[in-house]
């Protein structure tokens, strides 16, 4: 791990999300619509092509310069996208910056403490979504799933329990031939 400490994070998504059910991007777009369909309507769907998910279905820690027009245009949209979001969402749907902030301060705080566990409960809880994904968005999760057991057990690798390291071990089998069929291969 990199032995940086931030100051003031929130998790911004917490402000329109309960913690134990995240509200992606999406979900806050059709909350937005029924507010101000006309904004809405002016953007493109959310839906993306293959360039968007190309990078971490190949284990790469970013896009490749230069950008596409196609890329860079689908990045703007989606930064015009959470500006909408900010901009028109409804207060009973907005948590309060000081409550999510907290909310924040005690998920860091766990994963400084727990940080085994918490990885092992989110691969668990994500996994069970794996089977419903197909195609580069199935590939792009096993990436994900991957590097994350691989992250868990060199960040961890003092404290994993016997049941950690099952998880772990079910995970990367889990994945192992969609890393195998996309030929990606979670180096060291």
């Amino acid at each position: 791990p990199v032995p940086i400490r931030s100051q003031s994070v929130i998790d911004v998504q917490l402000c329109f999300s309960e913690k134990k059910k995240r509200m992606g991007m999406g979900r806050m777009l059709e909350h937005v619509r029924r507010i101000n369909p006309v904004a809405v309507g002016k953007l493109p769907e959310k839906e993306h092509g293959e360039f968007y998910f190309l990078p971490s279905t190949r284990n790469m820690q970013s896009t490749e310069l230069p950008y596409t027009e196609e890329f860079t245009f689908y990045a703007m949209c989606d930064l015009h996208r959470i500006e909408l979001i900010l901009r028109t969402v409804h207060n009973d749907l907005l948590h309060s910056l000081a409550e999510t902030g907290e909310q924040t301060k005690q998920d860091i705080a766990r994963l400084d403490s727990e940080g085994a566990e918490v990885c092992c409960e989110w691969l668990r809880w994500e996994s069970s979504y794996y089977a419903q994904k197909s195609g580069i968005k199935r590939a792009e999760k096993a990436v994900q799933f991957a590097r994350s057991a691989k992250h868990c057990r060199l960040a961890c690798a003092d404290s994993l329990t016997k049941e950690q390291l099952q998880t772990l071990d079910e995970i990367e089998a889990l994945v192992a031939d969609e890393l195998e069929k996309n030929g990606v291969v979670i180096g060291e």
